[in-house]
Formats: C-alpha cells, sequence, structure tokens
C-alpha cells in the first residue's frame, strides 16, 4: 500500500516525479536526465539498478561481489 501513496505526496508538495527508469538503459536514462534537466526545479527520479550488473562474479555473489572489506 505504501507505494501506491508516496508519489502522491510528491506530487502534492508540487515536485514533479520521473517513474522507474532501468539504470543499466544508459540510452533512456540520458534521454530522461536531459528531460529532468530541462524542468530546472527540483525533481524525484527513481532509478532501478541490479547490484552487480555487468561484473559476473558480483551478479552470481550479492554478497561477496560488493561491499568493503572490513578493517582488520
Amino acid at each position: 500500500m505504501k507505494h501506491l501513496l508516496w508519489p502522491a505526496s510528491f506530487r502534492r508538495i508540487g515536485l514533479p516525479l520521473f517513474r522507474p527508469v532501468d539504470g543499466h538503459d544508459v540510452i533512456t536514462l540520458v534521454k530522461t536526465l536531459r528531460s529532468v534537466l530541462a524542468l530546472n526545479t527540483c525533481s524525484i527520479l527513481h532509478i532501478l539498478t541490479k547490484k552487480g550488473k555487468g561484473c559476473a562474479f558480483a551478479e552470481n555473489d550479492e554478497e561477496k561481489g560488493h561491499g568493503v572489506a572490513p578493517l582488520m
């Protein structure tokens, strides 16, 4: 239910909301970013990405393929 309410919250305060864009589709992402920039105002842009996309070992093991090693 929450996911249905938050877009209306941004619209209610006057912020343009750009629906989810595939963050791995560079051409569409750039076009969308240009549209957002052309508005010259605060906006909300929802970008979806897959952790480790394009890196085989990270795609196969999300926990090992991403993050920071312990300091000690």
